[in-house]
């Protein structure tokens, strides 16, 4: 669930395979009368449809059933860390709304199919919205106050720890080295056109080093976090424009909030998309970062140390590097993770991430003022 959960013709696309998905609904806890099916949302990886559903009497519901992406191998844990950490959402009784899960018949939370997918759905919010790209301040702050009241209203889950649901995720020495893999190995003879954006990621690998200490840093705490927290994630409410609930809870794990942080600034502290083409827009404003820490301190200055604050900078030049260096691997593998919209899609996102982490590290000083003036006093 990574966009809008406002049914409308910009988020709902073609009308997917009825017969199919009707067999899905029908081993799920909800009305079998399928009324309506769109393909939906603008997500990197899974298959997602608005499925709408009627019972024998009453009105009907609207749903967000997903086919997962193959990259999720165990199921199992992916939706008990789900329903462990929408759980204690509800028992914090805060003003986030924790996604619902739909169990299916056999009171389990995901189906696998006859070709062996795994299916899942959930009960869609209402009159919410979220969005691809930031329309202002006041939207950048309520991004800010949604994922820091997820990673407050988280700072006391209990143990056992989180599982792993992807092997790797969020290790940036682990993506570089797979990436230099690639180089090497040339499967999709694709290096010769991307042979700037290759020299543009190996200038930066420095910053993999200053990750790979960070993750063995003992003063960084290691905290329930979202590890996908996009500005996209947030669903912010119509009717009062606050946000009202975090998405996407699938890579939510034990990690470091430095990352959450970052994905944030890349994502809500600059106007354009992560696949701008013209790469002279894509830029911090740091009126929009501004406003983001405002509402993201507002709830996590108290929960962080010392550590954590010094690296937030570091945590948006991270994240935003990890971002070019992910899709410009899966551009010299031949787009076999990211969905894309066209051959040189991904090619053009990470030269937009790539000139969006030179900008974020060359207003590191203005950014870490800006740290500073926003931190409760």
């Amino acid at each position: 669930m990574t966009t809008s959960l406002t049914i409308t013709e910009s988020n709902c696309h073609k009308k997917p395979d009825i017969q199919k998905l009707t067999q899905v609904v029908e081993h799920f806890n909800v009305p079998s009368k399928l009324l309506e099916a769109r393909q939906f949302g603008n997500g990197h990886l899974h298959d997602t449809y608005a499925l709408l559903c009627a019972p024998s009497t009453g009105k009907p519901q609207w749903y967000v059933f997903q086919r997962l992406h193959p990259v999720f191998k165990d199921p199992d844990a992916l939706m008990d860390n789900i329903t462990r950490v929408t759980s204690h959402q509800r028992n914090k009784h805060t003003r986030l709304e924790a996604v619902e899960v739909v169990l299916t018949k056999e009171a389990k939370a995901y189906f696998e199919d006859d070709e062996g997918r795994y299916w899942r759905g959930y009960v869609m919010i209402l009159d919410a919205t979220s969005y691809e790209t930031v329309t202002g301040p006041m939207l950048a702050k309520q991004a800010g106050i949604g994922f820091g009241r997820f990673l407050s209203d988280l700072s006391d889950f209990p143990d056992p720890p989180l599982k792993q649901t992807i092997a790797g995720f969020r290790d940036l020495k682990g993506y570089f080295d797979k990436f230099t893999t690639v180089v090497l190995e040339d499967p999709c003879n694709r290096t010769t056109p991307a042979r700037s954006e290759i020299d543009a990621i190996v200038d930066l690998a420095s910053l993999v080093d200053k990750a790979d200490i960070s993750n063995r840093k003992s003063g960084l705490k290691r905290r329930v976090v979202h590890y996908d927290a996009k500005l996209n994630n947030v669903l912010i409410d119509n009717s009062t424009g606050v946000a009202r609930a975090i998405v996407d809870l699938d890579t939510v794990n034990n990690g470091l909030c430095i990352y959450d942080f970052g994905d944030l600034v890349r994502t809500a502290a600059c106007y354009t998309p992560e696949d701008q083409e013209d790469v002279s827009q894509a830029s911090l404003d740091i009126n929009l970062f501004e406003a983001l820490c405002s509402g993201w301190l507002e709830y996590t200055a108290e929960l962080l140390m010392p550590p954590e604050l010094e690296l937030l900078c570091f945590g948006a030049q991270a994240m935003t590097y990890e971002a070019a260096l992910r899709f410009l691997t899966d551009y010299l593998q031949g787009d076999i993770y990211y969905k894309i919209q066209n051959p040189q899609h991904n090619l053009i996102r990470c030269r937009s991430q790539l000139a969006l982490c030179n900008c974020l590290i060359s207003n590191q000083t203005a950014m870490e003022d800006v740290i500073l003036a926003c931190r409760p006093k």
